[in-house]
């Protein structure tokens, strides 16, 4: 089991290819990584964006972005030189916000927006240099009117914590996470970026990326701290929602659950999170008030597979997620493919398949 914090540029890849092979093995390590969910717009359900690992291996490797029309056709979108990441859509499906990495240059990542069909790509955000121990601008969300993109920023240096469980063995994980994150908006068109919220060490945002609600009056994310341990993690982890101004954080999930990479539904009633309690990741639903906790997957005949990264559909009556393709511990790290099932967790279909490595899908609305 693991949990994550931040870091960005390559040391955050290098750092999310080992949550996500951890959390397969039931590793007890912890490592700083983004978190990564995604709001779910109103309407009909169109294209899927996901990341995709051709080689079926993420460490050492950069994803590229693909679709994955309603037909069934998938389309390759980006070719960048150090991949592009964390797909997110725009409310009228024109546009996909993502995450870019500049391998060579050791620059810090930048948010791109780019249309639909992958052209016209360009940097939305400044200000994040080195000077400024910025490593790099996360996990694009826009906003319900389409007129702002909410991320994060990272600031270095990295630390290293070595914390303990609240076990009786007193067991130890060492936590590698970013020195502050940033709340952030910015304009669609680009421009200087606005400050929302701020967060030192302790707490941090953890394993889950902030998304407006679609009204936009609040945020949901995953906030996590050394001060909340259990008997699997030296983190407690919880979603928190906060005005659309960033104040007022409230927890609606137990510290213990683990939650994070969550996104609301399209009627803003509930958020479908993954939850890594100290088990195998799967997927719940938890009201926006903190009630009705519903959990969706599970294991089945002694199989340990995968459920994570999950969102809803434009139309509510289903939820994306990315999903193991076979038993754990016989690949490391197993395939994982794009599936889709009903919100009661009922009805799960593949919808990408192959030896790739398909991971953090977002759904658009239909155009």
């Amino acid at each position: 089991m693991t949990h994550a914090l931040h870091t960005a540029g390559g040391r955050a890849r290098r750092a999310r290819r080992l949550i996500l092979a951890a959390a397969l093995a039931g590793l007890a390590v912890a490592v700083a990584v983004p978190g990564h969910s995604r709001a779910a717009f109103p309407g009909a359900n169109g294209t899927i964006a996901f990341e995709r690992f051709a080689s079926g291996r993420e460490d050492g490797h950069s994803a590229q972005l693909f679709t994955r029309a309603p037909d069934g056709t998938v389309r390759r979108l980006t070719r960048f030189a150090g991949g592009a990441w964390d797909p997110a859509w725009s409310p009228d499906g024109s546009l996909v916000a993502f995450e870019r990495r500049h391998e060579t240059t050791h620059a810090p990542d930048e948010l791109f927006v780019m249309n639909a069909d992958g052209s016209g790509a360009h940097a939305v955000t400044t200000g994040c240099t080195r000077a400024a121990k910025c490593l790099g601008d996360d996990l694009p969300a826009f906003s319900p009117d389409g007129r702002s993109i909410v991320f994060e920023r990272i600031y270095g240096p990295i630390v290293k914590r070595k914390l303990r469980f609240s076990d009786q063995r007193g067991s130890r994980e060492t936590i590698e996470q970013a020195s502050a994150v940033d709340l952030m908006t910015v304009g669609t068109s680009g421009g200087p970026p606005t400050r929302l919220a701020h967060w030192g060490l302790d707490p941090q945002p953890w394993d889950g990326a902030p998304r407006f609600s679609p009204d936009g009056r609040s945020i949901v994310i995953a906030l996590g701290t050394a001060s909340q341990p259990s008997p699997h993690s030296a983190i407690g982890t919880a979603l928190h929602i906060l005005d659309a101004n960033g104040a007022n954080a409230r927890r609606i999930t137990p510290w213990a659950l683990g939650a994070g990479s969550p996104d609301w539904s399209p009627d803003g009633t509930r958020i479908v999170f993954t939850s890594e309690g100290g088990h195998t990741p799967f997927i719940y639903t938890v009201g926006a008030d903190g009630i009705g906790l519903t959990q969706l997957t599970k294991n089945a005949r002694g199989r340990d597979r995968i459920g994570m990264q999950a969102v809803w559909s434009p139309d509510g009556r289903q939820i994306a997620f990315a999903r193991s393709t076979g038993v754990v511990g016989r690949r490391f790290p197993p395939p994982m493919d794009i599936a889709v099932m009903n919100p009661d967790g009922t009805g799960v279909q593949v919808v990408t398949s192959g030896r790739a490595l398909d991971l953090m899908p977002v759904w658009a609305p239909a155009r």
